[in-house]
């Protein structure tokens, strides 16, 4: 039988070893980087410039775009507003 001490330094290892190998590799999420190519996209299409959709994007979030059911009704909004003028577009 293992000491209390000895066990539980074990469990401490094996638990760093777990984070270790599960921790981020630093890279970029593929997820949250093709949320943001179809934002791009979206306010592309819309009739931004890819430099003035990839700025407004950036300010407001790939999500808040994506999940915009209207681009319309997204530019109408104050965020856009403040994100499009930040950004010369």
């Amino acid at each position: 039988m293992l000491p209390t001490r000895l066990r539980l330094a074990a469990s401490v290892l094996a638990g760093a070893l777990v984070l270790a190998a599960c921790g981020s590799d630093g890279g970029p999420d593929p997820e949250e980087t093709g949320r943001r190519d179809r934002a791009v996209t979206l306010l592309r299409d819309f009739g931004l410039s890819e430099a003035d959709a990839e700025c407004v994007t950036d300010r407001l979030g790939s999500e808040t775009v994506v999940e915009a059911t209207d681009m319309a009704i997204l530019a109408s909004g104050q965020p856009y507003q403040d994100a499009a003028e930040a950004c010369g577009a």
